[in-house]
């Protein structure tokens, strides 16, 4: 049984009150320099690497009071069908500020463009078995109730290889929800923003190319092949949007 803490807070079974204690208490420190980054994000403020019995555990800093215990009860539902995440492990509000913590399990695995520049010469091979795996996934997790309104190659972690197969980890879940049936629409803007990083300065120097998203389709209408024209003309349309709000802004796309 999950131990509630209040509506705020959460702790998993596997975390002692000693420990869950001790978190709270050394919070502060990890975020004022006494905690490493963690090495997949070294510049993001927001995100660090802490030591515990219960092995390395990230913690991050949300913005919003209540985001920090969402994250938590999503990881959990994700985890509960089938669909890799982070373990959670506690979520809390910072008694400092208007800010949560969430912590998790540090998952195994590297970024997906960082995968496939480290593979060098298979990276074609490579770059089509994570295409596949990342429209199967992306299936499943649609066909369970979830929509990700920021499905970005940055909030996936890639483990395996093309010949034991690969398999994708979902990271940052603020733009996840559960919604139960999604529309075509809301379907086709989750994979628009992931046709977005394909089409990145880092996707292209890791090896990806057009042909690669369409795999991608190809793959997620496994069952439904005849929609395929439809979704690639549609997510062209609002990844051109997207691209476009991120260039206004000023930011790199990712």
């Amino acid at each position: 049984m999950l131990p509630l803490l209040g509506n705020a807070s959460r702790r998993a079974e596997s975390v002692s009150d000693e420990l869950y204690a001790s978190w709270r208490e050394a919070e502060p420190s990890w975020f004022a320099g006494e905690a490493s980054p963690l090495p997949t994000a070294p510049t993001c403020p927001h995100l660090r690497l802490v030591q515990s019995p219960l092995g390395p555990v990230v913690a991050k800093r949300a913005h919003r009071r209540a985001r920090a215990v969402r994250a938590f009860d999503l990881a959990r539902s994700l985890l509960a069908r089938g669909l890799a995440t982070p373990e959670p492990l506690a979520a809390w509000p910072s008694p400092h500020d208007g800010a949560s913590i969430l912590l998790t399990r540090l998952a195994p695995g590297h970024s997906p463009w960082n995968a496939l520049r480290e593979k060098g010469g298979a990276a074609t091979r490579t770059a089509r078995a994570f295409a596949e795996t990342a429209g199967h996934t992306i299936a499943r997790l649609h066909a369970a109730g979830f929509r990700h309104r920021d499905l970005k190659e940055p909030n996936l972690l890639l483990t395996g290889d093309p010949d034991r197969g690969f398999s994708l980890t979902f990271l940052d879940l603020d733009g996840l929800f559960e919604r139960g049936d999604l529309s075509r629409r809301s379907r086709v803007r989750d994979l628009a923003r992931l046709r977005v990083s394909f089409s990145s300065r880092a996707a292209l120097e890791a090896g990806i190319r057009p042909h690669h998203f369409r795999r991608v389709l190809h793959s997620y209408l496994e069952e439904t092949p005849a929609e395929f024209d439809r979704y690639l003309a549609a997510t062209a349309r609002w990844a051109n949007r997207h691209t476009a709000h991120i260039l206004a802004r000023g930011d790199e796309v990712t």
